[in-house]
């Protein structure tokens, strides 16, 4: 299991992409590392707070609420990507076999 886990992170650090420069490490994105780092950092009060005062039942809901609402965000950028690939296929700026 280890030996996967190490893989796995030897394939992250080692990738590279010439668009993101000096601010990547391989494929991890150090910005957004960051804050992230730092929202989490600084929500984790507030996370705390709320499971202690909330009911066991509003935080359910809560979460399955946020969950929802990523799912139908990543829906709709599904869908108006593939509404974009097929106004480029019929365009003909885009060849089929790029999308296979």
């Amino acid at each position: 299991m280890n030996d996967i886990v190490g893989q796995d992170l030897r394939s992250v650090a080692a990738g590279h992409s010439q668009a993101c420069g000096s601010a990547c490490l391989g494929y991890v994105y150090l910005p957004a590392v960051l804050v992230t780092s730092l929202a989490a950092v600084a929500a984790a009060p507030l996370g705390a707070t709320l499971a202690h005062r909330w009911p066991a039942l509003w935080l359910k809901r809560a979460f399955a609420l946020l969950l929802a609402i990523v799912i139908a965000d990543l829906a709709l950028k599904l869908l108006q990507g593939a509404s974009t690939i097929a106004s480029r296929l019929r365009s003909g700026l885009l060849d089929p076999m790029e999308c296979a």
